[in-house]
């Protein structure tokens, strides 16, 4: 375990045991203790100033989150600062359930957010935004590493100070009922403190109904290309569906195994993305990978497979059985090892499709396509063929290699068959229709 995982450790005990004081004093004492430095600027450092003006805007954020959601707890994330330098400020999130203080996997999934327009400010310690500004630029190259990580968790400490005294304030003055946890931490960073209320009993997530598949679209006249995705609720969060993952990151604990999972996902990733993201058949040469499910909610016939690269879905036996007949030739079913010892089959095509040139992109000048406004095919390549991604440009980078876009499209007929087999994990979204032939 590194020097600054054993900081964190020791701060998050302390923090559990509510004592925020023990918690700032054990961090100055670390940084005061390592080589003089300009992020030794930080020790004595608060904003105790802006308790009251804080204390207000979480009054407000609890009344205005109070208006869209019964709000069971709050959440003030401060911005990722060590690398954000020119502004330090807070968002505020409100959820409708309480996931517990030790897990912290729920908060992604807010119900309310405050919007870039009701940020907090933290202003008073611009002195120290510079010497952040400074390291991020690599212009303090003599300065250890570990003391910038100690001066990070130091700035983290106080951010998390000023919450649970505005809280306080904001609870003494009747803005929010005692029952209600406020945590806080800084994006993306460890640790994650409840500053404020209850945290037992918890509130259980509510239950969010399966997305339902529209399929009156059949026989009205138009055919329709679909892109395909997982899905996300009104609220802008991911439908819970199991997935497949290259590591088991959830059971990482320490930064070193953290990094380490993300760069062995990341390059296995690369590997089979590289693969699938061309139509050239690879059954021949696939060697299969090995991967995890994750069971982070419904039980689904679709994973996410291929996250980071390229958007590649691995089916069940179920979904392959349902699809066989219909794609035929146009695809091949390459199989993956699975923890869990259940057979599942990455979905590779083998058609690419150009977009017409009533399309409208912003692939040009030899940079790949990473936006497209308007989706257009010509209709006669699209009759017959059901899942398919497209045939980038041969003046982008990713075309001239035989690269095929992110998405998988499919056709009308591809949505009602999933629907008639009762098939989950996927939403459809359309981009295209064009006149059914009579």
């Amino acid at each position: 375990m590194s020097a600054y995982s054993n900081l964190v450790s020791r701060v998050t005990k302390l923090l559990r045991q509510k004592d925020v004081s023990g918690a700032i004093s054990a961090c100055e004492m670390i940084l005061a203790e390592s080589p003089e430095s300009p992020f030794h600027i930080a020790i004595g450092k608060s904003w105790s100033d802006l308790v009251e003006p804080l204390s207000l805007w979480i009054t407000d954020l609890y009344v205005e989150a109070q208006e869209g959601i019964s709000v069971k707890a709050l959440y003030c994330e401060m911005n990722r600062f060590d690398i954000n330098c020119d502004r330090w400020y807070l968002d505020g999130f409100g959820y409708e359930y309480f996931g517990g203080s030790t897990k912290t996997d729920w908060l992604p999934d807010w119900m309310y957010f405050s919007g870039p327009e009701r940020q907090f400010d933290l202003v008073g310690m611009e002195s120290l935004q510079g010497v952040f500004d400074q390291w991020d630029r690599g212009a303090l190259e003599e300065v250890e590493e570990s003391t910038a990580d100690a001066a990070t968790l130091l700035v983290t400490l106080r951010m998390i100070e000023l919450v649970s005294n505005a809280s306080e304030t904001a609870y003494s003055r009747g803005g929010i009922p005692q029952n209600i946890p406020v945590l806080a931490a800084a994006h993306e960073a460890e640790p994650v403190f409840t500053v404020f209320g209850a945290t037992k009993p918890r509130a259980s997530r509510p239950k969010v109904a399966k997305p339902e598949i529209d399929l009156s679209t059949v026989g009205d006249g138009w055919d329709r290309i679909y892109v395909i995705e997982s899905g996300h609720d009104a609220r802008g969060n991911p439908y819970p569906w199991c997935s497949l993952t290259f590591t088991e990151w959830w059971k990482a604990k320490t930064d070193d195994e953290i990094d380490r999972s993300d760069r062995e996902s990341s390059e296995r990733d690369r590997a089979v993305g590289d693969q699938v993201v061309k139509a050239a058949t690879l059954a021949s040469e696939w060697t299969a990978p090995e991967m995890f499910c994750s069971g982070q909610g419904w039980a689904s016939d679709f994973f996410a497979a291929v996250s980071l690269r390229t958007y590649c879905p691995a089916v069940n036996e179920k979904a392959m059985t349902a699809l066989v007949p219909l794609l035929g030739d146009d695809v091949e079913f390459l199989p993956v090892k699975t923890d869990d010892q259940i057979d599942r089959w990455i979905i590779h095509s083998l058609v690419h499709i150009p977009l017409s040139d009533d399309a409208e992109h912003n692939g040009r000048d030899g940079k790949n396509i990473t936006s497209i406004k308007k989706y257009a095919f010509d209709p006669s390549e699209l009759r017959g063929i059901h899942l398919f991604r497209i045939r980038l440009p041969e003046y982008t980078p990713a075309g001239k290699a035989g690269g095929g876009s992110r998405q998988l499209f499919v056709s009308e007929h591809f949505k009602q068959t999933y629907g008639a087999a009762g098939l989950q994990g996927l939403i459809f979204k359309e981009v295209f229709r064009y006149p059914s032939e009579s």
